[in-house]
């Protein structure tokens, strides 16, 4: 029998409490040289988050097989990016289904972005990261059309490496909201949910000018 995926909007998830453990921001750029990132990451000023963050996902990498490194294309993202995110979905959501109440509507949206009050992006707790070939840094095949981490329909060779993906993030302490296979986190409110956690280690933070 199929798990059934808990959205981010769920009230379960926005009930945890919020608690911050007082760690900054940090460039990942400059604190951890192994991890690479995407031109567009670097470009964007994606490349912040929280050190433990990041000594978790040197870790992970080390747990990858030979020649397989991480490539991240977002860790902290700004509150105001989150909400115009939310806001635009909303909007499309309204006209696509006029008739749906407002608690539908929020249901619907959840599902693939985080409303603004649990959304772990914006407190430096998650990670979106594919692989990549050591050598040549191209990305692996990870098929982009079926988001869902458990899609049946994807390639062999998709199959074997989102798992190699998940093996690692999931040994170094990450959790994966099922939605998205590029999607991982630690100490935000879906982790505490997932982990059974009473509260959440980090709460929304700002990045440094």
């Amino acid at each position: 029998m199929e798990q059934k995926i808990v959205f981010m909007g769920d009230d379960r998830i926005s009930s945890i409490p919020s608690k911050e453990d007082g760690s900054s921001l940090v460039n990942f750029l400059t604190e951890f040289p192994e991890l690479t990132f995407t031109e567009e990451a670097i470009y964007e000023k994606r490349h912040f988050g929280r050190r433990r963050i990041g000594e978790m996902l040197v870790h992970a990498q080390d747990l990858l097989p030979s020649g397989v490194k991480f490539l991240i294309r977002e860790c902290h993202r700004p509150l105001d990016k989150q909400k115009a995110l939310w806001d635009a979905r909303m909007k499309d959501l309204k006209k696509s289904f006029p008739k749906q109440t407002d608690e539908e509507l929020f249901e619907r949206c959840s599902r693939f972005i985080a409303p603004v009050n649990v959304a772990p992006y914006v407190t430096g707790a998650a990670v979106n990261l594919t692989l990549a070939d050591e050598k040549t840094g191209k990305p692996l095949t990870m098929s982009e059309t079926d988001t869902f981490t458990d899609a049946k329909y994807i390639s062999r060779k998709a199959r074997i490496n989102r798992n190699k993906l998940a093996k690692a993030m999931k040994e170094a302490g990450f959790v994966n909201y099922p939605v998205w296979w590029w999607h991982w986190s630690y100490g935000d409110k879906y982790w505490a949910f997932m982990t059974k956690g009473e509260n959440t280690i980090y709460d929304f933070k700002q990045q440094p000018s």
